[in-house]
């Protein structure tokens, strides 16, 4: 006589297996959601003086401090806003699968006047650029560990929705 015998269907796990993977690699949802969160984090980030690593930016020159007195903006905390085209030109695109923050290639404009300086001329050199230079004295273009374990529990959050249907 035959011992016990089961029957698995598999179908279920199957069918659930396809949609979770079709879900996580097409989350157009979720990579919006990254990209603005980062967005704003870095500009949050950036307003208060903070690099990626949470350490206060290196001071203004005292040439530069002087120009920003000029024009009434504050010295005592370096915040890489001016007139605001730079900060302004950074932007987040996202598809299925991808995030992506960069500041767009336009010109860079000087809304402030400074006493007694000429203007520059607007145009000269585009905010993106503009952001790579500061960005090499000031890292504020980057991804922090706070911000990284932020994207992690915002996928952790995604796939325990996929699981949970």
């Amino acid at each position: 006589m035959p011992g016990p015998m089961f029957t698995v269907n598999i179908e279920r796990l199957r069918v659930f297996l396809t949609e979770l993977e079709e879900g996580v690699h097409s989350a157009p949802e979720l990579m919006r959601d990254i990209g603005g969160r980062l967005e704003y984090s870095i500009l949050a980030r950036t307003a208060k003086g903070k690099d990626a690593e949470g350490n206060d930016f290196i001071e203004y020159s005292k040439e530069y401090a002087r120009i920003r007195e000029l024009v009434g903006l504050q010295t005592s905390r370096v915040d890489l806003f001016f007139g605001g085209s730079m900060l302004g030109a950074l932007t987040h695109e996202s598809d299925k699968d991808s995030a992506k923050l960069f500041f767009m290639n336009t010109p860079h404009v000087e809304h402030v006047v400074v006493p007694g300086h000429k203007k520059k001329a607007s145009g000269k050199v585009t905010n993106a650029e503009l952001a790579y230079y500061n960005d090499e004295v000031r890292p504020f273009f980057s991804i922090s560990a706070e911000e990284q374990q932020m994207i992690l529990g915002m996928v952790d959050d995604y796939v325990e929705g996929l699981i949970g249907r």
